[in-house]
């Protein structure tokens, strides 16, 4: 007899499918990976030896997806860790990541996608053989994986005891290429200078941290990189090291240039980088914020002027970089002490001009303590100079505060900024947005001629978040807003992106809640189809306390009015809470909300995750489009990209993944028929397969399984006589072939 693949199996593989052969596709026991594949429509459960499996869940661009389990237990080694890719057409185990030594904790550090699909893996106490804590960075094809141990050979790592590669984590460049941080490692007996090491999205970098591939300090405890990486325009990236020791003591700081393509190596030094000159300034200590045209902007609230500590500095750079001392002629910069300039952030604007935030800044001129102040940059102007009443939007009362809410651009080119603690005369904690022009700046005392305002002390207007708009626009959301005496009913308020909008938050132009304490607007986020959604898990129904809602509004709908059944998703059961985690946005399209005391029936606390078209849905919840949880459960906060099948992927501590289907079911493998009765001369046996291509897919006997997807024009043999039950001595057998995801039909 030959054992050599059935001709029909030959013209199949000639076609790239992937290819079972065997007398049946039967279930039998599989050799058990460390994870399982999907067992049912909704979840994947973690297999033998898991601990944490699914506390961590990303999704590849090219729609598979990968969960971490950090706990894993090979046999007696406990927490080796583990990092399991998955086919996301199949949903189909593909390969299995793990460490060797106990603790090695493979993912404890996340994963990191690049827009190649490829994929990053962090390992931060991964042991080397004997060398301790080295830690390790492993770069992974996003569609093939890696089957097996972390290794020196195949990871960036610390290359000595306690290196920690990859604390700090990953940052991707805007050309697809990706920067490690390690801001604990150490340089020998220099302990703790930090590194910043570059890698190609194609090749990945491999082998140790060393002085020749890497950006490092030179001083113990420089930590550098600590202050962030920050992706530029033109793909390449600038780091900060606040901890940076230099000219004038200790932690002045610095921020250095890093080339996308090459990357930089070497120490931190005067020479190469934007500096501070006195101990403490901790340049760069809030990062840096890309612009449009390549160059960024240094935030560094805690510089000092001379004898005025903390008087802050934020300072341009061009897409060249900046090398050299920050000083009072190339920054922007407060003039007290404790102005701390730039402390409440930095936003670029589309036009290639950027605003500053400095929430603690005094005016000089009342003098008026923490009036705050927020100030336009043109960036084509020259040096900034001293922030001022003049050239910034500002408080005019004694703790005003301007700009400690939020800081967002605006798809037009201007700028939005919440000021929840501003006093409306004497209404203290009345609260302000104030859209700014960004072509010009808005500039003077925050009041009611130039901002949506609160009329109520505490309505905080602003505070929870502002969602700025495809169209433009912005969404202010205040949950503490009351209305008639009726306290935090909450509203949300759709304010024109156009400077000069003014008037007070209402029952006329917001959305809002109707019963004590209903936070309307606690969270909120944009879809992707120009609309927002927000959530009020304290939202109540009649008589039922808390049992939350979810509004989705579409780009063209109105949000004026109460929330109701008839434009929201609400809970069913008192203290449902729906929405009572932070809303997640899908890259698809619609929005995904946790809600962990949903109750499920007569199960109290089960938990829900829930996907919200852009639509919207309205009336109680019910368990439509959710998967449920279990009672004590948590559910993590999901990708916001789906499997390349619309499924939303989401991780739980409860040694699971939930798959929340937004698109048609994962396909099946065809099932083969029983064997028909045996005619005269032929023994019949139990059905079994022999053959098995699929990764993570058994065969009978262990022999010939996850051998890989066929090739055009390849030849495969596989063995039959003397195996399962089939004699040695036979001279035909008939076989079943099972054909799985042809790439042609």
């Amino acid at each position: 007899m030959s054992n050599r693949l059935h001709p029909l199996c030959r013209r199949l593989a000639a076609l790239g499918v992937a290819v079972a052969v065997g007398f049946s596709i039967l279930s039998v026991a599989p050799v058990s990976p460390p994870a399982s594949a999907a067992t049912s429509s909704d979840t994947i459960e973690g297999g033998a030896g898991s601990e944490h499996f699914g506390l961590d869940v990303t999704v590849l661009p090219n729609g598979n997806f990968v969960v971490v389990d950090y706990g894993y237990d090979a046999g007696p080694v406990e927490g080796v860790g583990a990092v399991h890719l998955y086919d996301g057409q199949t949903e189909q185990l593909i390969s299995t990541l793990t460490g060797s030594s106990a603790a090695d904790s493979i993912g404890s550090g996340g994963v990191v996608a690049l827009p190649n699909s490829n994929f990053l893996v962090v390992s931060v106490s991964w042991d080397n053989g004997d060398v301790r804590d080295a830690g390790a960075v492993t770069f992974v094809n996003g569609t093939r994986g890696i089957d097996g141990p972390v290794t020196a050979e195949n990871s960036l790592h610390g290359g000595a005891v306690e290196g920690y590669a990859g604390f700090g984590g990953v940052t991707v460049l805007t050309n697809g290429n990706y920067v490690v941080r390690s801001d604990l490692w150490s340089d020998g007996p220099l302990a703790f200078v930090g590194a910043v090491t570059f890698g190609d999205s194609t090749t990945g970098v491999t082998g140790p941290i060393t002085t020749a591939n890497s950006l490092i300090g030179p001083t113990s405890n420089d930590q550098v990189g600590s202050g962030g990486v920050t992706p530029l325009t033109n793909g390449n990236y600038a780091v900060t090291s606040p901890l940076w020791d230099g000219p004038g003591g200790a932690d002045v700081g610095a921020a250095t240039l890093g080339d996308g393509t090459t990357g930089v190596a070497g120490p931190v030094t005067p020479a190469n980088s934007l500096h501070g000159t006195s101990a403490a300034d901790r340049v760069g200590s809030h990062g840096a914020t890309a612009l449009p045209n390549g160059g960024y902007v240094v935030a560094s609230p805690t510089w000092d002027s001379g004898v005025l500590d903390d008087v802050g500095a934020v300072t341009p750079a061009p897409a060249a970089g900046a090398v050299g001392a920050v000083t009072v002629a190339n920054s922007l910069h407060g003039t007290s002490q404790n102005d701390n300039v730039g402390f409440s952030g930095v936003v670029a604007l589309t036009n290639g001009n950027y605003v500053v935030a400095s929430e603690a800044w005094d005016n000089p001129v009342g003098p008026v303590s923490n009036v705050g102040a927020v100030t336009f940059v043109d960036a084509d102007a020259g040096p900034p100079g001293p922030v001022s009443a003049v050239n910034s939007l500002h408080g005019a009362q004694v703790s005003d505060t301007v700009g400690s809410g939020h800081l967002v651009a605006l798809a037009n080119g201007n700028y939005a900024v919440s000021s929840p603690t501003w006093a409306n005369g004497g209404i203290k904690n009345a609260g302000a947005v104030t859209v700014g022009d960004g072509e010009t700046g808005t500039t003077g005392p925050v009041g009611t001629a130039n901002s949506l305002y609160g009329i109520t002390e505490k309505d905080y207007v602003g505070d929870a978040a502002l969602i700025a708009l495809a169209t433009g626009d912005v969404v202010v959301a205040s949950p503490s807003w009351d209305r008639n005496g009726v306290v935090d009913v909450g509203a949300v308020t759709v304010l024109d992106g156009e400077p000069g909008i003014d008037g007070p938050v209402g029952a006329t132009n917001s959305m809002y809640g109707t019963t004590a304490e209903d936070r309307v607007g606690s969270n909120g986020v944009a879809t992707e189809g120009g609309g927002f959604a927000v959530v009020s898990p304290g939202w109540d129904l009649a008589d039922r306390a808390d049992v939350g809602a979810v509004t989705v509004v579409a780009a063209d709908e109105s949000a004026v009015g109460p929330v109701s059944p008839s434009n929201s998703v609400h809970g069913d059961a008192v203290g449902d809470r729906l929405g009572d985690q932070p809303i997640v946005a899908l890259e698809g399209g619609g929005v995904v909300v946790r809600t962990p005391s949903y109750d499920d029936g007569q199960t109290a606390d089960a938990g829900a995750a829930t996907y919200l078209p852009e639509t919207g849905l309205s009336g109680p919840l019910g368990g439509r489009n959710s998967v449920i949880g279990l009672p004590g459960e948590t559910i993590r906060k999901p990708s916001a990209r789906m499997t390349s099948r619309e499924v939303v992927v989401m991780g739980t501590n409860g040694n699971r993944v939930l798959l929340l289907r937004t698109g048609p079911p994962a396909p099946q493998p065809p099932a083969l028929p029983e064997p028909p009765q045996a005619p005269a001369g032929v023994v019949a046996v139990t059905p079994g397969r022999l053959l098995e291509t699929r990764p993570g897919e058994s065969t009978v006997d262990g022999r010939q399984e996850g051998i890989g997807r066929r090739t055009a024009r390849e030849e495969t043999v596989v063995e039959v006589a003397g195996r399962h039950g089939v004699p040695g001595s036979a001279t035909a057998v008939m076989v079943n072939v099972a054909v799985i995801d042809p790439d042609e039909r």
